[in-house]
């Protein structure tokens, strides 16, 4: 998501999270009208920019949204309670305190229910469809599961000894939330197999986060919902019906089927389905091409991503003299340095933040060559050897890369195949300066500028591998296929029973696993209200309304079971204190023994709150990520090419003018 896109879904979220928080400080402070306590203010977030006062309660607006609170000393336990201006209150019953805290979680419960309600009416859509086995597409050579023996098109039909009726998320979840070993039933060809491993980190599925993503991916049966009276319809595809092959091509998930789908250009479908576990041909499926009244080139845009060397760790020889002194030295030097930029990977320029992972895992630990460029004004063609067993012995080196994006530059990611930017020589990864003499800041400016030209060709300043130059594009009219009538959409309507229950269970597990040390959960996995409002956002802008609903009923239940909790500070351990005050009849614990508690769970909770602001915050800048590598056996470097800059821009990647020097030996 650019930053645009988040200033777009903001109002969405601001109003949906503060809700959460809104409805269950109304739960604290309808109750305690109810009961009669004095109220001094409620407030929604921290530290006051704006407020007003009405029948003596002081209502605020905080800067700080990280939750709320409404302001109740006959509550404390910390010490005698008095009012705004110092004067003491009367004390209250234990059966106030424990009805007023309640309350709070009670209302987010209860604000769950109702969302819940929506849910369970309109469904949620899902990323894939319900499977009871999963087949494997393809897996990672040098994984766990690879060692332990899983293969390329191996059935799962267990996990831990439990058959499964989930998604795919579902699925992953299952594993990562694994307390040890995994233990996986699979079916291979006639013969049935038990593979056990032990999970690992999966830092090129998820680099930022590390925990124990399968390194293996599924075929995502491609179970078809018909609409009635459609062209599918129409031509004998049934509701359930799953597509193995298009046009006699295997297809494995919905990308694939989609890019089928957008390239026709009114062709006649031939589909291959699976039905009831037969195999059924339905041939001379053929659509209908629409108008859109836009122009298109068939060129895929995304921003500029980036890629800095932050920091290079290589390996220390330790030689023992005659003395028996222990000379240490670098086994390698100047073949990666920090603040190098990486301009290309064998030839290819920087895509995706896990362009350099396949690159490696496809090498075969073959050697790979960087072209890098090092400030003020050279560009170097370095060559390493990237090891794939993590379990190798040799001593390696280690590389630590920044990526970033620069939302103000733009190129093509994908070139659709016969299309005019392919016929015009235009490819992946060339970055787009100019349109038509104007320089080129937003895909939306981009794509503007091309349907405006109705049908007129356009001019395109674009470099690549440092060289810039000019291309002519005559754009085409864009077409749509008509609705074949086959939606590839998966929508779940769990009760709100169902919801509540699973957001238990996931709270449990995730407590379990943080605590366990055979887990790669973490505390740093935890989101505070700045990974809840990028997960909202998010979740809003690539799954739409519903799916975010979804998320709120999560977070809203959440909230419950955390402020129930029996810890001090917390709802729960307001209600425990209440507890002990009416086992010891009316008489609260001393002050001197609850206000030291008290301060050691504020600061454990801050510091908590602190904690994952942090991690919360590195998820939306850049993404940080490790690799080993096999440094040279000489300290006088790698052998490669030099080059001088003339013209260096600010941002140490656009080159503009090239001047050859020398070789590094």
């Amino acid at each position: 998501m650019t930053f645009t896109d988040y200033l777009i879904t903001a109002p969405f979220v601001i109003f949906f999270f503060g809700f959460c928080i809104f409805i269950h400080e109304l739960g604290h402070f309808l109750v305690a009208k109810w009961r009669g306590l004095h109220i001094i203010a409620f407030s929604i977030g921290f530290k006051k920019i704006w407020g007003f006062k009405h029948n003596g309660v002081d209502y605020r607006i905080g800067c700080i949204p990280c939750g709320g609170y409404v302001d109740l000393p006959q509550i404390d336990a910390t010490g005698e309670p008095k009012d705004e201006n110092g004067n003491p209150l009367p004390q209250i019953k234990p059966i106030d305190k424990i009805l007023t805290a309640v309350a709070g979680p009670l209302f987010n419960i209860l604000f769950g229910i109702a969302l819940g309600t929506v849910i369970w009416i309109w469904g949620v859509p899902e990323t894939t469809p319900h499977m009871q086995q999963i087949e494997v597409h393809d897996i990672y050579k040098y994984s766990p599961e690879y060692k332990a023996g899983l293969r390329q098109g191996d059935i799962i039909l267990t996990v831990n000894g439990e058959p499964f009726d989930s998604t795919w998320e579902d699925f992953v979840r299952n594993i990562f939330f694994t307390i040890g070993k995994v233990n996986l039933e699979v079916q291979r060809g006639n013969e049935k197999l038990k593979i056990t491993y032990t999970p690992k980190p999966n830092e090129i599925r998820t680099p930022r986060e590390k925990i124990a993503y399968p390194f293996f991916s599924p075929v995502i049966p491609l179970q078809c919902n018909i609409v009635p009276g459609s062209i599918a319809d129409k031509a004998g595809i049934k509701t359930g019906d799953i597509i193995t092959k298009v046009n006699g091509e295997k297809v494995v998930g919905l990308n694939e089927f989609d890019v089928i789908l957008r390239r026709n250009r009114g062709e006649a479908f031939n589909f291959t389905i699976n039905r009831d576990g037969k195999e059924i041909e339905i041939k001379g499926v053929t659509p209908t091409l629409l108008k859109t009244g836009k122009r298109q080139i068939g060129v895929g845009l995304a921003p500029v991503l980036k890629g800095v060397i932050d920091t290079v760790e290589y390996p220390v020889s330790e030689k023992t003299t005659e003395g028996k002194q222990t000379e240490k030295t670098a086994v390698s030097q100047n073949q990666f340095k920090p603040g190098d930029h990486i301009l290309q990977v064998k030839s290819l320029p920087l895509g995706t933040p896990v362009t350099i992972n396949n690159i490696i895992y496809e090498s075969e630990e073959a050697p790979i060559s960087f072209t890098l460029l090092r400030k003020p004004k050279t560009q170097l063609k370095v060559n390493a050897v990237f090891p794939l067993d993590p379990d190798r012995k040799e001593p390696t080196a280690s590389l630590s890369i920044i990526y970033s994006y620069n939302e103000k530059q733009i190129c093509a990611t994908t070139i659709t195949p016969g299309s005019p930017a392919e016929k015009a020589g235009l490819q992946e990864y060339d970055k787009l300066l100019k349109i038509n003499g104007q320089p080129i800041t937003t895909i939306k400016e981009f794509i503007k500028t091309v349907n405006s030209g109705n049908g007129k060709p356009i001019t395109l300043e674009i470099e690549r591998e440092g060289t810039i130059s000019t291309v002519s594009i005559i754009p085409e009219e864009s077409y749509a296929l008509e609705n074949l009538g086959i939606n590839m959409s998966w929508f779940a309507h769990p009760s709100p029973w169902q919801q509540f229950v699973r957001v238990i269970d996931m709270t449990y597990k995730s407590l379990r696993g943080i605590i366990s040390k055979n887990s790669t959960l973490k505390p740093r996995h935890l989101s505070g209200p700045i990974g809840i409002f990028r997960g909202l956002a998010l979740t809003y802008h690539h799954g739409g309304l519903l799916k975010a609903l979804s998320l709120l009923v999560l977070i809203t239940y959440s909230l419950a079971i955390l402020n129930i909790m029996p810890l001090p500070v917390l709802d729960g351990g307001h209600i425990v204190l209440a507890i002990i005050e009416w086992i010891r009849g009316g008489k609260s614990l001393p002050a001197k023994i609850i206000q030291p508690v008290f301060m050691i769970f504020i600061i454990f909770l801050m510091s908590m709150m602190l904690y994952v602001t942090y991690f919360d915050s590195m998820r939306m800048t850049s993404i940080n990520k490790k690799y080993r590598f096999i440094p040279t056996q000489n300290t006088g470097g790698i052998t490669g090419d030099k080059t001088e800059i003339k013209d260096d821009k600010s941002s140490g990647i656009e080159l503009k003018s090239l001047k050859k020097v020398q070789e590094v030996k």
